[in-house]
């Protein structure tokens, strides 16, 4: 017997699901049916012979990967033959922020050479600050205004 099941998804889960079903000529629904019979079957297994039913102890997760994201993996790895680890380097390279390159003493200097070079480019005729009545000003004259262009 089979059932229909509506279910919500995360945009990332949604997203690594179509890309599955993508590289595999499944549709998206066939592919998260899939999914779910992968994760029955392994609790099936994990849950009688393998721990005496006790609860399936998890694997652990790598940093930068959300946990149901790597179960998704774990399912992927399973119904594809592919190493969940070489599939959350794929994750971890494709959807992870990358560290900032290490830069030395000279190009540190360098660079902030180069972000001063902009210190000062833009002014506005008048000293700027913490001068409250000339802010004051600025508000008044704003609110006054009725914003329509002047031709």
């Amino acid at each position: 017997m089979e059932y229909t099941l509506t279910v919500k998804a995360p945009q990332n889960v949604y997203g690594l699901l179509v890309k599955t079903a993508e590289q595999t000529g499944l549709t998206p629904e066939e592919m998260a049916a899939q999914w779910l019979a992968d994760a029955a079957r392994q609790i099936e297994e994990n849950g009688s012979e393998k721990t005496n039913g006790a609860a399936p102890q998890p694997h652990p997760v790598p940093p930068g990967i959300h946990p149901e994201i790597y179960k998704l993996l774990q399912m992927t790895a399973e119904r594809t033959g592919r190493l969940v680890e070489e599939l959350a380097d794929e994750w971890i390279r494709q959807f992870t922020p990358k560290p900032r390159p290490q830069l030395t003493e000279e190009e540190k200097k360098a660079a902030m050479e180069r972000l001063l070079r902009h210190a000062g480019a833009a002014s506005l005729g008048y000293a700027t600050g913490a001068d409250n009545e000339s802010i004051d000003a600025d508000l008044a004259r704003e609110y006054g205004s009725s914003h329509e262009e002047e031709n």
